[in-house]
């Protein structure tokens, strides 16, 4: 499948719709690692303890091996992954919701699915949106469905969508981030992509002025967020968006706003120049 500035891209319909399935047991550690790396006790230790949500990240980390890696250190083409050629990765949307549990002592099922994918030429060049389906299912049934957007593209980050409007803050909380903190997050999420830990390599190779915050730790941190402030109050739908990266040039902030009713919140992230980086729509019940 040919597209323009001479790039040869494998064609969709080829690997819309490939799947993969693999299994893992709920076990503590990883989510005692977590609550340690941004410095909360862990919510759930003992057999039977249920899993917030959005502790379910601790599980199913990537495994792809060096022969699987880009240069960068994120995943290459696999099972689910066409062979792009495309220097830059990012996270757009990362959707989950929530219709059942997961528990300590679970034995769950993920089965892993590339629903679409779109292509689309910009002026900043080629770029392809690949959207991966994961659902985990415990004894119980199915415990969480998530919606990931994976954004690949050539030297110039693709132009940011346009922000929207923002209730007033109700909730804040406010984050300074440290290589150490980039690196354990990265770490116990098994996450080798150099942007977050290799300060040369995301400031000379990739032009940016500091290492990037991880998408996935901002939805965390939201989610948790979410957790706090909405006490007795089940999240079923959590929806971020990355609007653009944070880097680690300052402290973050974590803003959110409950809509009356208690049945939906709207949170959002401030990057250290003050603008808007990422937003969320949750709906409880």
């Amino acid at each position: 499948m040919s597209q323009p500035h001479g790039k040869t891209f494998p064609d969709p319909k080829d690997w819309i719709g490939k799947s993969t399935t693999s299994t893992e047991v709920a076990s503590a550690p990883p989510v005692a690692r977590i609550a340690a790396t941004v410095g909360i006790p862990a919510p759930a230790s003992r057999e039977g303890d249920p899993l917030p949500p959005g502790w379910h990240t601790a599980y199913f980390t990537p495994l792809h091996g060096p022969d699987r890696m880009r240069h960068d250190g994120s995943a290459g083409a696999g099972a689910l992954a066409p062979p792009y050629p495309l220097a830059r990765q990012r996270v757009g949307l990362d959707r989950a919701e929530y219709p059942g549990d997961i528990r300590i002592g679970d034995a769950m099922t993920r089965t892993s699915t590339l629903a679409d994918i779109q292509v689309e030429e910009t002026t900043a060049g080629p770029v392809v949106r690949q959207f991966i389906r994961n659902e985990i299912s415990t004894s119980r049934g199915l415990a969480v469905v998530e919606l990931r957007e994976m954004i690949l593209f050539d030297k110039t980050r693709p132009a940011d969508p346009p922000p929207p409007s923002l209730p007033v803050p109700v909730w804040k909380i406010s984050f300074t981030p440290d290589p150490i903190l980039l690196f354990r997050f990265s770490a116990v999420r098994f996450n080798s992509h150099r942007v977050h830990y290799d300060r040369e390599f995301a400031m000379k190779e990739e032009g940016l002025p500091g290492l990037i915050v991880q998408a996935s730790m901002l939805s965390f941190l939201m989610s948790e967020m979410c957790r706090t402030e909405m006490k007795g109050r089940s999240l079923r739908i959590f929806n971020p968006r990355t609007l653009h990266p944070v880097y680690d040039t300052g402290p973050f902030h974590i803003l959110g706003a409950p809509e009356t009713g208690g049945h939906r919140a709207t949170l959002w992230v401030i990057d250290p120049q003050g603008l808007l980086a990422m937003t969320a729509d949750a709906i409880f019940e």
